[in-house]
């Protein structure tokens, strides 16, 4: 089934807003390894999943948790959840 013109606009204003809260994001370091941290996007059939993990492949927080919602993500990182 098409999406309608409003469906495709609404998911293109949470996308442009998803991009502005990645921009913007302030990250906490890496709880295990003090490393940088980066936002990953996952986009596919459907909607984008976003994930926070360590910037050091051989840290075992280098992959998390994906997330519908960029903020819950960082929350979720900067909670430590």
């Amino acid at each position: 089934m098409t999406p309608s013109y409003a469906e495709e606009a609404l998911a293109y204003y949470k996308q442009k807003e998803n991009e502005e809260t990645v921009k913007k994001a302030k990250l906490e370091p890496c709880p295990f390894c003090g490393g940088e941290a980066r936002i990953l996007i996952y986009r596919g059939c459907g909607e984008a999943l976003y994930s926070v993990a360590c910037t050091d492949p051989r840290c075992i927080a280098s992959e998390g948790r994906k997330y519908l919602d960029v903020t819950d993500a960082v929350k979720a990182w900067n909670r430590r959840d």
